[in-house]
């Protein structure tokens, strides 16, 4: 479980670094690009804020119907 985490804020990581923002990433963006299901990546979320590596934070997404929507996302936590 340790990896794991550890996985997800270097992906955390790259992410800020690649899109130069730091809007972070969702729960589902996070499952897809590891390739866990959606309960595991809440619970590795939940320890990683708890440990302080990342925090929450808000994004605005696209729905499928074409609207915008506020989501919670996902951002490396400042000194992390």
């Amino acid at each position: 479980m340790i990896f794991d985490a550890e996985a997800m804020v270097k992906l955390l990581a790259n992410q800020a670094t690649v899109t130069g923002r730091g809007e972070g990433m969702t729960s589902s963006e996070l499952a897809e690009k590891m390739g866990f299901g959606q309960d595991k990546v809440r619970k590795l979320l939940k320890r990683a804020v708890i440990d302080g590596k990342c925090r929450a934070t808000r994004k605005t997404v696209r729905t499928i119907a074409g609207t915008n929507t506020v989501v919670t996302s996902y951002v490396l936590a400042e000194g992390a």
